[in-house]
């Protein structure tokens, strides 16, 4: 009979958590999920400014809109 089973089936908490510090150093240890959801927000942002500055006549002097 071995004492240490409820260990190997429960896991060991303090090397999970040195596992996670590891794996959170570092930007190079970014999964692929991390940088497409960073490059989907930074274009979705840079979208956003684009619409502001057209829909709000910014840099043409001609303004923006209909104008009636």
């Amino acid at each position: 009979m071995r004492l240490d089973r409820g260990v190997h089936l429960g896991g060991d908490p303090v090397a999970t958590f040195q596992e996670r510090q590891t794996e959170r150093r570092g930007i190079g240890s970014w999964t692929r999920t991390r940088w497409l959801v960073l490059t989907i927000v930074l274009v979705a942002i840079a979208a956003a400014v684009v619409l502001v500055v057209l829909y709000t006549g910014g840099g043409s002097g001609g303004g923006g809109g209909g104008g009636y």
